[in-house]
């Protein structure tokens, strides 16, 4: 279908990331991401006091929400994976497409975020959060995405143009991963600039593979993620 004259350019442009998601290892397709009781198979060891930046985090959303809405924990453990209702998480540094989290705005728009830092309360292993950084809304002369609403697909700053601002998400936020496309786009001024298209997982995606194909199934997840 992709190689019909008329297929859509836009969405030509995604039609590898797709082709790497639906390869014949990938089994049972749209599981719910729904994250209410979340599991964690992290231990509980001593902890440590959480860094500066994290402390502040903590302090922009009690400012923002409440002092009792996101409590800052006093000892902090910060894995660099954690599992959450059955689905993987990892750091930037780790892995990109196990980092890259959708999340909902204050207006319920889909908000793309990377993760810094995964953050354990030492006293409570079940209380997970993800210290994050949004992607950069890109204002742009025309968005391709607008008109194909089923992907909720959408361009915004390419993954080395993140925001300044860390903040706290609890892991029961999460709406679901994504993944992206590194494309030029043109902004309202006319410049062409480096962004990314974003195609929220809404449905998780859980690969069956063998314990040996675990590596094979990193370096997958890798060329899914293209920025």
């Amino acid at each position: 279908m992709s190689s019909a004259p008329s297929f859509p350019k836009v969405l030509k442009s995604l039609t590898h990331l797709f082709d790497k998601l639906l390869r014949p290892h990938a089994r049972n397709l749209f599981l719910d991401d729904e994250l209410e009781h979340g599991t964690s198979r992290l231990q509980k060891p001593k902890g440590r006091q959480p860094h500066p930046d994290i402390i502040a985090a903590f302090h922009r959303v009690a400012d923002e929400l409440g002092e009792d809405t996101i409590p800052a924990p006093s000892k902090v453990l910060t894995p660099h994976v954690t599992t959450y209702n059955g689905i993987r998480y990892t750091t930037n540094s780790k892995h990109k497409g196990n980092s890259s989290i959708i999340v909902a705005g204050s207006d319920h728009s889909l908000i793309p975020m990377v993760i810094e830092t995964i953050i354990q309360d030492a006293a409570d292993p079940q209380k997970i959060f993800m210290a994050a950084r949004q992607l950069n809304a890109v204002i742009l002369k025309e968005d391709p995405f607008e008109a194909y609403p089923v992907l909720a697909a959408k361009i915004w700053s390419h993954r080395d143009d993140l925001a300044e601002e860390l903040e706290i998400i609890l892991a029961s936020e999460i709406i679901c991963h994504f993944v992206s496309c590194e494309m030029q786009v043109e902004t309202v001024t006319g410049e062409l600039v480096k962004g990314a298209a974003v195609v929220p997982l809404r449905k998780s995606i859980i690969l069956e593979y063998e314990e040996d194909d675990e590596d094979d199934l990193e370096d997958d997840q890798e060329d899914v993620d293209m920025m």
